[in-house]
């Protein structure tokens, strides 16, 4: 059994803002990705942050085409604008493609990572942009006057 914020298995996935976070999970029994879509399609996520928890075993922030490629007539694309992805296991954490849908493409644009490493990325075929570190917000600052 797998346990997600958010499950998809539509053919179009529109997610807009909100904040998802991963299964504590510390034995690996129950603990699934943040966000997973199953059976691919076309997804587009803007403006959400994702969150893995301290001491899971699951380290992914979204799995995509990880069962079937049911979807993939409809699109095989995995777009993610503006998102946040914040790390709290240490080990950056993962975005993966499964095996069933190949030739899938990862659309980045604008995101931001908090955590010692970028998420891990595997199995699209293509990728496009990338994951800056966020801003600190530790450092000073500065305004105009």
């Amino acid at each position: 059994k797998s346990t997600h914020a958010l499950k998809s298995r539509a053919g179009t996935t529109t997610l807009n803002g909100g904040t998802y976070t991963g299964s504590g999970d510390t034995t690996g029994n129950v603990g699934g990705s943040v966000i997973d879509i199953p059976d691919g399609g076309a997804a587009t996520i803007t403006g959400a942050t994702l969150v893995t928890t301290a001491g899971a075993a699951n380290h992914g922030f979204i799995t995509y085409g990880s069962e079937s490629n049911k979807n993939a007539t409809i699109g095989s694309t995995l777009m993610l604008t503006n998102c946040v992805f914040t790390d709290n296991t240490g080990s950056g954490g993962t975005i993966t493609n499964g095996t069933a849908i190949p030739g899938a493409t990862l659309v980045l644009a604008g995101c931001t990572y908090t955590g010692k490493t970028a998420p891990a990325i595997s199995g699209f075929a293509t990728v496009t942009g990338s994951i800056a570190a966020a801003a600190s917000s530790s450092g000073p600052t500065s305004s105009a006057t």
